[in-house]
This record gives structure tokens, C-alpha cells and sequence, in this order.
């Protein structure tokens, strides 16, 4: 097979033009089902973060990500106190370990205790700037506390009253 085959062996033909059909971003209000696949601090413009990715492991958006900031170093008191409560959701559905962790988690201990742990649901939120657009997760929470058992989770309703951050 040719390098500029596809999997199923036929020959790439392009105008110039390309558009991934799975960019689209998912739906405002979505819950999914997710489990992180990398973790790390990240700095940008001086300001320290957790970068967190999320691949949706069940549903209609299956293998789509999320690109997650929790700006749990942040000046204003008030954004770092929200994400220190998502943090600890996250933490939680990851299997509690990370909060055990005397001090400030390092990249080892995101790695260990987060990546590729157990799945979650979230909320995903559809934000829009300047002509693009994407997710972010506005709640999380136990895919049972959210009334999933055997259910797709895109069919989860969460009244906003529910979310905790």
C-alpha cells in the first residue's frame, strides 16, 4: 500500500481543500462520559495551570476531546476557589488518591493518579470567540449521581441548581 492510500487502500484525490467533519464542536449542554488521557502543568504568559485532556469514552461523540485549563494557581481568589473544587471533583472520580498528596501535586502525581483511571460525566459547555468556537466542561460528576446506569450519556438532564462550581 502507498503511502497517500487511505486504510482502505484507495488513492488520496484532493482540491487543495480539507475539513475535518469530526470539528465540530459538541453540543452545549451535552453530558459525556470521559476519562483523561494527559495531565500536566502547563505556563503561559506567566500564569500557572493544569492542562487537562479528556477523551469521550462512550456515546454518540466517542474518541472526541476536551481540552481542559484549571487555573488552580490564579490570583483572583475567586477562579482559583472554583477550580480547586473542580480539581477535587476530578480527583475523586480519578479514584481519590491525588488529594492524599502532601503539597502541591507535581506532574508525576497528575500522571499517576489521574491519567487513564476510571471514566466521569461532565457537562460540556460550547464557548464562542471571535468566529471560532469549542468545549468546556461546566459540572462534573459520578455517572451515577447523574442517572446513568446502562444509559447513553448524552441522554443525561442535569438542572443547573446541581452544579456544585
Amino acid at each position: 500500500m502507498s503511502f497517500w492510500n487511505t486504510s482502505d487502500g484507495q488513492a488520496v484525490s484532493t482540491t487543495g481543500e480539507f475539513k475535518d467533519s469530526g470539528s465540530q464542536p459538541i453540543p452545549d449542554g451535552e453530558n459525556v462520559s470521559v476519562m483523561i488521557t494527559e495531565a500536566s502543568w502547563n505556563e503561559w504568559e506567566g500564569e500557572r495551570s493544569i492542562k487537562l485532556r479528556l477523551d469521550v469514552t462512550e456515546g454518540p461523540y466517542k474518541n472526541r476531546v476536551i481540552f481542559s485549563k484549571l487555573k488552580v494557581a490564579d490570583l483572583d481568589t475567586k477562579k482559583r476557589d472554583r477550580a480547586i473544587r473542580m480539581f477535587a471533583a476530578i480527583d475523586v472520580n480519578c479514584g481519590g488518591q491525588l488529594m492524599k498528596v502532601s503539597g502541591e501535586p507535581d506532574d508525576t502525581d497528575l500522571q499517576v493518579h489521574l491519567v487513564a483511571k476510571k471514566p466521569f460525566m461532565v457537562k460540556v459547555g460550547l464557548w464562542e470567540m471571535n468566529g471560532k468556537s469549542g468545549n468546556y466542561i461546566q459540572a462534573i460528576m459520578k455517572p451515577e449521581a447523574a442517572g446513568v446506569v446502562d444509559a447513553a450519556p448524552s441522554s443525561v438532564n442535569v438542572d443547573d441548581d446541581d452544579i456544585p462550581f
